[in-house]
Protein backbone atom coordinates (compact mmCIF):
# COMPACT_ATOMS: atom_id res chain seq x y z
CA UNK A 1 0.00 0.00 0.00
CA UNK A 2 1.52 3.15 -0.55
CA UNK A 3 1.63 6.21 1.59
CA UNK A 4 -1.28 8.23 0.07
CA UNK A 5 -3.44 4.84 0.26
CA UNK A 6 -2.70 4.74 4.00
CA UNK A 7 -3.08 7.87 5.09
CA UNK A 8 -6.26 8.12 3.34
CA UNK A 9 -7.39 4.75 4.83
CA UNK A 10 -6.22 6.50 8.12
CA UNK A 11 -8.11 9.75 8.00
CA UNK A 12 -11.35 8.49 6.37
CA UNK A 13 -11.96 5.88 9.45
CA UNK A 14 -11.35 9.01 11.82
CA UNK A 15 -14.10 10.87 9.58
CA UNK A 16 -16.41 7.90 9.65
CA UNK A 17 -15.81 7.67 13.33
CA UNK A 18 -16.70 11.18 14.26
CA UNK A 19 -16.74 14.27 12.66
CA UNK A 20 -13.36 15.21 12.94
CA UNK A 21 -11.56 18.32 13.13
CA UNK A 22 -9.07 18.63 10.40
CA UNK A 23 -6.50 19.74 13.47
CA UNK A 24 -7.49 15.79 14.64
CA UNK A 25 -6.86 14.56 11.23
CA UNK A 26 -3.35 15.62 11.24
CA UNK A 27 -2.96 14.57 14.63
CA UNK A 28 -3.88 11.21 13.04
CA UNK A 29 -0.78 11.78 10.32
CA UNK A 30 1.70 12.76 13.15
CA UNK A 31 0.85 10.24 15.84
CA UNK A 32 1.40 7.68 12.56
CA UNK A 33 4.37 8.71 10.57
CA UNK A 34 6.31 10.52 13.37
CA UNK A 35 9.75 9.97 10.98
CA UNK A 36 8.65 12.76 8.32
CA UNK A 37 9.13 16.29 9.40
CA UNK A 38 6.14 18.72 10.54
CA UNK A 39 6.24 20.01 7.41
CA UNK A 40 5.71 16.56 5.43
CA UNK A 41 2.75 15.37 7.54
CA UNK A 42 0.81 18.50 7.25
CA UNK A 43 1.36 18.60 3.32
CA UNK A 44 0.77 14.63 3.15
CA UNK A 45 -2.63 15.67 4.73
CA UNK A 46 -3.86 18.22 2.91
CA UNK A 47 -3.09 16.19 0.13
CA UNK A 48 -5.01 13.74 1.02
CA UNK A 49 -7.62 15.20 2.41
CA UNK A 50 -8.15 17.54 -0.90
CA UNK A 51 -8.09 13.12 -2.64
CA UNK A 52 -11.01 12.50 -0.27
CA UNK A 53 -12.99 15.72 -0.85
CA UNK A 54 -12.64 15.71 -4.78
CA UNK A 55 -13.52 11.77 -4.83
CA UNK A 56 -16.47 11.99 -2.98
CA UNK A 57 -15.22 10.17 0.35
CA UNK A 58 -15.56 13.30 2.37
CA UNK A 59 -17.67 16.47 2.93
CA UNK A 60 -16.24 19.78 5.24
CA UNK A 61 -18.48 21.61 7.49
CA UNK A 62 -17.94 24.83 9.71
CA UNK A 63 -18.67 24.23 13.61
CA UNK A 64 -19.49 26.12 15.96
CA UNK A 65 -17.40 25.15 18.99
CA UNK A 66 -17.50 23.57 21.24
CA UNK A 67 -19.16 20.71 19.13
CA UNK A 68 -22.07 22.68 17.93
CA UNK A 69 -23.79 23.18 15.17
CA UNK A 70 -22.45 21.74 11.69
CA UNK A 71 -23.08 23.87 8.60
CA UNK A 72 -21.57 21.99 5.29
CA UNK A 73 -19.60 23.84 3.07
CA UNK A 74 -20.09 23.51 -0.86
CA UNK A 75 -17.59 22.30 -2.61
CA UNK A 76 -15.69 25.48 -3.67
CA UNK A 77 -15.75 26.20 -0.04
CA UNK A 78 -14.08 23.16 1.15
CA UNK A 79 -11.60 23.33 -0.90
CA UNK A 80 -10.44 26.76 0.03
CA UNK A 81 -10.56 26.21 3.64
CA UNK A 82 -8.13 23.11 3.09
CA UNK A 83 -5.73 25.61 2.07
CA UNK A 84 -6.28 27.74 4.90
CA UNK A 85 -3.15 27.16 7.68
CA UNK A 86 -5.52 28.38 10.81
CA UNK A 87 -7.86 25.71 9.56
CA UNK A 88 -5.86 22.98 10.48
CA UNK A 89 -5.37 24.36 14.43
CA UNK A 90 -7.39 23.38 17.04
CA UNK A 91 -9.81 26.27 18.39
CA UNK A 92 -10.59 28.24 20.96
CA UNK A 93 -13.76 26.75 23.05
CA UNK A 94 -16.07 28.34 21.43
CA UNK A 95 -14.46 28.97 17.94
CA UNK A 96 -15.25 27.80 14.81
CA UNK A 97 -14.03 25.53 13.15
CA UNK A 98 -13.97 22.97 10.06
CA UNK A 99 -14.71 19.47 10.71
CA UNK A 100 -14.33 16.41 8.06
CA UNK A 101 -17.04 13.44 8.08
CA UNK A 102 -17.39 10.44 5.86
CA UNK A 103 -20.21 10.28 3.32
CA UNK A 104 -21.85 7.10 1.93
CA UNK A 105 -19.61 6.67 -0.78
CA UNK A 106 -16.36 7.51 1.42
CA UNK A 107 -17.86 4.58 4.17
CA UNK A 108 -18.10 1.72 1.27
CA UNK A 109 -14.69 2.46 0.28
CA UNK A 110 -13.45 1.99 3.82
CA UNK A 111 -15.40 -1.21 3.70
CA UNK A 112 -13.97 -2.58 0.63
CA UNK A 113 -10.52 -1.86 1.30
CA UNK A 114 -9.68 -0.62 -2.16
CA UNK A 115 -7.38 2.38 -1.13
CA UNK A 116 -4.75 1.49 -3.91
CA UNK A 117 -6.70 1.54 -6.66
CA UNK A 118 -8.37 4.74 -5.42
CA UNK A 119 -5.40 6.72 -5.04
Amino acid sequence: MTIIAELAKILLWACIEDYAGLWELLWEVNSKFPEYSESERKHLSLEVAKLLLERGGIKLYRCQESYGNLSELDLESARAVLNGESNWEAPDFEGISIRAGATKKGEALYQASTFDSFC
